[in-house]
């Protein structure tokens, strides 16, 4: 699988002669976001297009592929948690099938989510992205014990085959950006999401944008939608409408964000 690390020269070069490219964004530091840059500039160039909100579009995609590093996170640990609850009522060989099954189904596990405690999943997705960030950075800041945690973790992970990707497609007169995670969005988040993304768009229209970064409308509910309202912003630079051009959408275990931009914009 590619990363982003990868020959950005040969993504570029697909690109252009496939109109696609996709990539693996599991970790995404400075080093990342940079190399980003650099390949959407060479797409740009290679496409003849202007460059002038290539860094609003990193920004925004930026805050998704954040958010896709950490549900893929939150979903590990809340699998874990209801593995856990069921291992308390059944035999370990069932636990598994079971597991999966319940996660599978949104319904069951819109049902099961009541069991699991919020503020719990909040903490424990919280110190897996901090072990994360600083074993990948700063290593020897690490206990054995953090370490040894941080490594079971990135195993069961890979394990579980748990995958954040990013595709940049051009289809028909449009650029497509889509973040694609391994984790399903439970209805009440994607409902916040909503409601987040509505609320930016009112003040938007009231004149009043910059209100929702205030206390007063900041939400500091989990998967309260504030990455994906802080992406709308690029559509408003643009003097585009995010509503009808950023979609997010769960198809059974996997959630997509996708940015759509008319290639008119850049020429």
């Amino acid at each position: 699988m590619r990363t982003l690390l990868d020959q950005k020269e040969k993504m570029i070069e697909n690109f252009n002669k496939n109109s696609h490219t996709s990539f693996l964004v599991d970790h995404f530091g400075k080093k990342e976001r940079k190399n980003l840059m650099t390949l959407l500039e060479g797409i740009f160039s290679v496409r003849k297009l202007k460059k002038e909100y290539i860094f609003n579009i990193v920004s925004a995609l930026n805050e998704l592929i954040l958010n896709g590093i950490k549900a893929n996170v939150k979903f590990l640990i809340f699998k874990k948690e209801i593995k856990f609850i069921l291992s308390q009522r059944l035999k370990p060989d069932n636990l598994e099938i079971l597991t999966n099954s319940i996660l599978r189904e949104p319904h069951l596990r819109e049902s099961i989510q009541k069991y699991v405690v919020p503020a719990k999943l909040k903490r424990q997705t919280i110190k897996v992205l901090k072990l994360e960030k600083l074993y990948a950075t700063a290593k020897d800041k690490l206990t054995k014990e953090e370490t040894e945690e941080i490594i079971a973790f990135k195993q069961q992970y890979h394990k579980e085959n748990i995958k954040n990707m990013l595709e940049i497609s051009a289809i028909g007169e449009n650029l497509q950006l889509t973040v694609r995670n391994d984790s399903p969005i439970l209805k009440e988040d994607l409902e916040r999401i909503h409601h987040s993304r509505s609320l930016h768009k009112k003040l938007y229209d009231e004149g009043r944008s910059h209100e929702y970064f205030t206390p007063k409308y900041l939400d500091s509910t989990e998967s309260a939608g504030f990455g994906v309202a802080m992406s709308d912003e690029v559509y408003y630079s643009m003097n585009l409408n995010p509503l009808e051009h950023l979609f997010v959408e769960t198809v059974t275990n996997h959630t997509k964000v996708s940015m759509k931009f008319p290639l008119s914009k850049f020429k």
